[in-house]
């Protein structure tokens, strides 16, 4: 007995003088509150900032901190600050739209540039040195043929015969591309449509060069048959075609397909929900059910909003992407994953889409419980980036 009372108060004592040690340091302390690190959910923790990184972390234990850079956590939630896994970012406004509503990254699913809209190492610049604009991946210059989809938003650079394909990726790796995107649509028999063996070549050259591969579609069979090729992720989700008889029905056979070749999968609800109200395009709440059936087999979901389509806000999208993923029957645990953690392990972005010791202080600090109300993750009251407090 005398034993664990002695091993008790060494222990008090321990933390006692690291946690004084940490107050001494910390630029910022959020004490007594709920966290949500990525993985799991912590009831009861304090986090100390320093130099822009999460020094420590208590967990499970009451802190009595006190002070101008100490915060009161009660009532509210730590969580990773949010990743929007499908963006095309052009200007500086909408990256700072996205930092203030807590997109602390995003990953841009086509990009162009030209004398107004920044590089890919221009914008990817600003985001890992201001604390004003998010973490900046992109896919560059997506691999599309003439007259194919997307080239009625810009004039990409276009690739016609297998035979291009190796300096068209390669000019892709130069420019700065952090992985290739490849376009698979026809769009009703409007578009031109790259050829299987175009899609497999692709994915091909971009693992050559330790590119991930993901793929813009937005019907069943092609989901499928890219999947068979090797593609990462799916770009969009699927909806009914009825001139080509596609129900839009998933079935355990093209379940197994993507669960044994591990694509993780970005729905966009937000932009079919916008198509689907100016055309009627299909059923928005039987993709739900898709959507929900897809993740119940274990296949990676991500939230993605294509914004700024539709004129859509960088920042109030995501909150409203990850509200329309919890009504296709995904917990609340788990859409918040998709904002952070599943993006991050998908394409390999580190720390980010985490709270852990050591990772850099990119915080969001909410005024509710988003794993109990999913609505909540719009009630942010606080936002570090790289430990800096961003002006909301």
């Amino acid at each position: 007995m005398i034993k664990t009372v002695t091993f008790l108060v060494l222990a008090i004592f321990f933390v006692s003088c690291n946690s004084k040690l940490g107050h001494r340091n910390a630029d910022y302390i959020i004490q007594n509150v709920k966290m949500f690190d990525g993985d799991d959910v912590y009831s009861n923790s304090t986090i100390i900032i320093h130099n822009g990184n999460i020094q420590k972390i208590y967990t499970s234990q009451n802190t009595s901190f006190s002070g101008e850079n100490v915060i009161d956590g009660r009532g509210l939630m730590v969580i990773p600050g949010l990743i929007d896994a499908h963006v095309h970012l052009e200007t500086i406004k909408q990256g700072k739209e996205a930092v203030k509503a807590g997109i602390l990254t995003v990953l841009d699913m086509a990009h162009f540039s030209d004398s107004i809209i920044p590089s890919i190492k221009a914008l990817r610049k600003l985001g890992d040195s201001l604390n004003y604009l998010p973490y900046f991946y992109s896919a560059g210059n997506p691999v599309t043929v003439p007259n194919g989809h997307g080239l009625q938003f810009h004039p990409y650079k276009t690739v016609s015969t297998v035979d291009e394909l190796p300096s068209f990726i390669k000019k892709r790796v130069n420019e700065g591309s952090d992985f290739i995107k490849i376009i698979i649509e026809r769009q009703g028999g409007k578009l031109s449509i790259i050829t299987n063996e175009m899609i497999g070549t692709s994915i091909r050259l971009a693992n050559d060069h330790d590119l991930m591969a993901v793929a813009h579609i937005s019907e069943r069979s092609y989901a499928i048959e890219a999947s068979r090729m090797g593609i990462d992720g799916l770009c969009h989700f699927w909806y009914k075609n009825f001139k080509y008889g596609d129900t839009s029905k998933i079935s355990k056979e093209e379940l197994d397909i993507l669960i044994n070749n591990q694509v993780f999968v970005i729905p966009t609800i937000s932009i079919w929900k916008q198509i689907g109200e100016r055309w009627g395009a299909f059923d928005i709440e039987s993709m739900k059910e898709e959507i929900g059936k897809v993740h119940e087999a274990g296949i990676p979901i991500l939230a993605g909003t294509d914004a700024p389509g539709f004129d859509m806000n960088f920042g109030a999208v995501l909150h409203e992407e990850m509200q329309y993923l919890s009504e296709c029957g995904i917990s609340n645990l788990d859409v918040l994953k998709t904002a952070t953690s599943n993006v991050s392990k998908a394409f390999g972005l580190g720390g980010k889409g985490f709270v852990k010791e050591g990772g850099s202080a990119d915080l969001l600090l909410i005024d509710g419980d988003p794993t109990e109300d999913i609505s909540t993750i719009s009630e942010i009251i606080g936002i570090w980036k790289k430990g800096v407090k961003v002006k909301q």
